[in-house]
Formats: C-alpha cells, sequence, structure tokens
C-alpha cells in the first residue's frame, strides 16, 4: 500500500467517523427531546412522510414513537427523520 493510498484510506475513516458522530449528535438531540415528553404527546404526529404509490403521492403522519423505533433502528427513514426534525427546531 502506497503513501497516497493511506492517506486516502485515513481520510475516509475521518470522514465516515465525522459522519457517525454528527449521527449521534442529532440522535442523543432526538432522544434528549423523547424522554421528557409527556406519554400522551408521544402518540401525537409530528411530521408527514410523503409516500409515492403509483405515481400518487400519500402523506402518512409520523408520530413521536414512530420516529423513535425508525430512529433507534438507524433506518434511512429515522436519518431523514432527524433533518426534518433539525430543520423545523423541535429537536
Amino acid at each position: 500500500m502506497d503513501a497516497t493510498t493511506r492517506f486516502q484510506n485515513r481520510k475516509d475513516f475521518k470522514q465516515e467517523e465525522l459522519r457517525t458522530n454528527m449521527e449521534q449528535e442529532k440522535k442523543q438531540r432526538f432522544l434528549e427531546v423523547y424522554k421528557n415528553l409527556p406519554l400522551v404527546e408521544r402518540k401525537n404526529t409530528i411530521l408527514l412522510l410523503e409516500d409515492k404509490i403509483k405515481d400518487k403521492i400519500e402523506k402518512k403522519p409520523i408520530s413521536w414513537d414512530i420516529a423513535f423505533l425508525e430512529i433507534e433502528q438507524e433506518t434511512k427513514i429515522g436519518e431523514n427523520f432527524l433533518d426534518k426534525l433539525i430543520k423545523l427546531n423541535l429537536i
């Protein structure tokens, strides 16, 4: 392995580490808000998920509880939720 390849591997590693740290920070922000919500509030809709079915866009309500499950499982949908919640200043 030459020096350029090692440097690129380290650079890729650092970028991935930074991305992972940012995702963990977003997740922590969500969990801080979530744990302080009253149980009845967790059932309320916080986002509408746009789902395209047969050329028709359908909006599905997403509650705090559903967002929690997606974020805990670290799904793409969960990452999307985190970004939207931050954009909306909800977390």
